[in-house]
């Protein structure tokens, strides 16, 4: 009930205690928290079978922990939903949510991936000399984010004092790692909105047209010729949503091309209404990401689910307001994984944790999620 109905704890307490059952606030929150370890474990779980599919869903909402502002990011498919709070929204951040967030820190490697997003960053040549040098000193291809700094503040302090350098070379290293390792596989595809933090997460990023459509409910144009040109767009808009739900259902390599063609025709900024033409460039700008669906046609238009999701930890984070412990927050990240994996896949999330609370070896859930992938159409 606390997990799964969202309940206070304040209220489970007095439903026991109206059924006779005499318990203090203190045991209650013992019995919440036993075996704490095993339902963090299985969230690990969960992410490891879920990123084996061949998309991602991803998003973000504000929570807090002991009184700061934290971050918990939500992955999600159709068969797999994983909540993980960081303390930002960074790219590094969701690279360590990815990775099912180690404690020992991020891992770093210099590899051609990790120098190709070194020239990516533009920095120079000496930077990339001065890094390989480091890996080949230590012997090793892969070091620790915490053992990469220390190194850096003995041989290359001055790098330090260079914030936004610094952070592009972690970030540089950290997807060679990421792209390299395969605990935690790098999604094939991933579906999110245009914040700027998921750019580079995926060799092929998908925009959601719902929230690409948001920007043009925001027009407010005064001149009536400019309210029916507006009104005119949004009718070509929606019906070019129609023809890729269309595409997706059954897709066909002419269709393919003539959606390109439409899609070019559509948004060219070529309106009398200013606000409608910048908008309309911004769209333009993002055909590829907005397009991908074209060659993933198993892949949602929006972003929806992802957003469902992260409402379910919106409704948590009002009710408990928030975490104090960073093992309260995994736990409360686990059962939340959990809950909503189980309420995606049709399991019976009570019987479900019954079950495992009292070693009843039901179907494991992440093995379900991994069995479900595998046996999906869209494979």
């Amino acid at each position: 009930m606390y997990y799964a109905l969202d309940t206070t704890r304040s209220k489970l307490l007095s439903f026991l205690r109206s059924l006779g059952i005499e318990m203090s606030d203190g045991s209650l929150q013992n019995i919440l928290a036993e075996n704490s370890q095993q339902w963090i474990d299985e969230r690990n779980d969960i992410l490891k079978a879920g990123l084996q599919g061949p998309y991602t869903q991803m998003d973000s909402t504000g929570t807090r922990v002991n009184g700061h502002n934290h971050y918990t990011h939500v992955f999600v498919s159709e068969f797999f939903a994983d909540f993980a709070t960081q303390c930002g929204k960074s790219r590094l951040d969701i690279l360590a949510a990815f990775q099912g967030q180690p404690t020992e820190g991020l891992m770093l490697q210099y590899n051609d991936k990790a120098v190709d997003f070194l020239v990516h960053y533009k920095l120079s040549k000496k930077y990339q000399q001065d890094i390989e040098h480091i890996f080949l000193h230590n012997n090793s291809s892969v070091i620790s984010q915490i053992h990469f700094e220390q190194i850096v503040c003995e041989q290359m302090p001055d790098l330090l004092k260079k914030k936004q350098t610094y952070k592009w070379i972690i970030e540089s290293l950290a997807f060679g790692y990421f792209f390299e390792q395969s605990a935690y596989p790098a999604p094939e595809v991933i579906i999110t909105d245009d914040a700027k933090e998921y750019s580079l997460l995926s060799e092929h990023h998908m925009l959601c047209w719902i929230h690409d459509a948001r920007y043009y409910n925001k027009l407010m144009p005064v001149v009536s010729c400019h309210r029916k040109e507006l009104e005119d767009f949004k009718k070509k808009y929606w019906e070019f949503y129609r023809l890729l739900k269309k595409y997706k259902s059954n897709p066909d390599e002419n269709f393919k091309n003539e959606l390109k063609g439409k899609f070019d025709q559509i948004f060219t900024p070529d309106y009398s209404y200013f606000d409608l033409n910048k908008q309309t460039n911004r769209t333009l700008s993002n055909k590829t990401q907005l397009l991908t669906v074209l060659d993933f046609p198993f892949i949602p238009l929006h972003n929806n689910d992802s957003e469902l999701a992260a409402r379910r930890k919106v409704r948590k984070r009002d009710i408990s307001l928030h975490t104090i412990t960073q093992t309260g927050t995994k736990l409360q990240d686990a059962f939340l994984s959990i809950v909503h994996t189980s309420y995606l896949l049709g399991v019976n999330v009570y019987q479900y944790i019954l079950n495992r609370h009292k070693n009843c070896s039901p179907t494991y859930l992440p093995d379900l999620v991994a069995a479900k992938i595998h046996n999906s159409k869209i494979r």
